[in-house]
């Protein structure tokens, strides 16, 4: 929001939202039912109302983020802010460059899908965030002096410093001069065992081919016990969830099945299929306005899937095309 009175007003403003935001979350019942993905998007939405308020004279960009601290998983949304960093096995590199939102308070930014990106972290893996003042730094050569246009500047940084914190604060000083603000995050993850990745994904592997087996054979009732008990350790994995959902549709338990199914859109999974599970499942609890709001986004980014004829014509039956 950058140095200005009109950022510091900002700032406070962004600050006592997200006092009362995570205040609600002191209740242990609303904490508990939370899923990471709703509270990033119910939290975006009232951040995005605020502001939206002063008519595009105040915006912010930023990374709101949440770390699950048993499986290591980042999960964000990513606001016109400067990528997030990791430094894994002496090499830095960018995440989440396929998604980025307008800036919190740009008119009509919701116009477009709410994304939610997942970065699993490994072992003594370094994730820095940084303002882009960490870019803008006035280098001198040959007499010269000049701005830093190199995307990939900080990372270098970051690898000559081998991830150091304090290293690459003096590696930034030495670079040149600092032209704007600069603040970082910086976390490193300190779960140190090297092996407890290479078991997860064995253990994923497995629990898969299971799941699949069990689906095969139609047993919905210890697919769904079965997901229930491993949910926690696995609830990032994509296929994990889009087999929870079928399974909760098959069960007929239609309103977790709509939270399930619409998470997976939060997270921008390219399958038709998706859709037309929750177009099943809101016709089953009379939901018109969304059976219509979804088969209209099946149609606008799947135009040539086939949905079944008879949810076809059923659809069509309530006039909803």
């Amino acid at each position: 929001m950058g140095k200005s009175l009109q950022g510091a007003n900002g700032i406070l403003v962004l600050g006592s939202l997200l006092f009362a935001y995570l205040k609600r979350y002191e209740n242990k019942e609303i904490a508990h039912n939370s899923l990471p993905e709703i509270f990033l998007k119910n939290l975006s939405i009232e951040l995005q109302i605020l502001f939206e308020s002063f008519d595009g004279s105040m915006l912010i960009s930023a990374i709101i983020g949440l770390i699950e601290e048993s499986t290591n998983i980042l999960y964000y949304i990513n606001f016109e802010h400067p990528y997030p960093i990791i430094f894994r096995e002496n090499k830095a590199f960018f995440i989440g460059e396929k998604h980025i939102h307008r800036k919190l308070g740009t008119p009509s930014i919701f116009q477009e899908e709410i994304i939610i990106q997942i970065f699993s972290l490994k072992e003594n893996d370094i994730l820095i965030i940084g303002s882009d003042g960490k870019d803008d730094i006035e280098i001198e050569s040959n007499g010269n002096r000049f701005i830093n246009r190199d995307k990939n500047f900080f990372l270098k940084i970051v690898e000559q410093s081998q991830g150091d914190f304090q290293k690459i604060i003096d590696q930034l000083h030495i670079a040149g001069n600092f032209k704007d603000d600069v603040s970082i995050l910086y976390f490193k993850n300190l779960f140190l065992n090297p092996n407890y990745h290479i078991y997860l994904e064995e253990k994923l592997h497995i629990v898969k081919k299971s799941i699949k087996n069990a689906l095969l054979n139609k047993n919905y009732e210890n697919v769904y016990h079965f997901i229930q008990a491993i949910l926690h350790e696995f609830y990032h994995d994509n296929d994990i969830l889009l087999y929870y959902f079928y399974t909760l549709k098959q069960l007929k338990q239609y309103q977790k099945a709509i939270e399930i199914g619409n998470i997976l859109l939060l997270r921008n999974i390219d399958n038709p299929i998706i859709y037309e599970l929750l177009i099943i499942c809101y016709k089953n609890i009379n939901h018109t306005n969304k059976i219509q709001e979804i088969y209209h986004k099946l149609k606008e980014k799947f135009p040539y899937y086939k949905i079944s004829e008879k949810i076809e014509k059923e659809i069509r039956l309530l006039n909803l095309l």
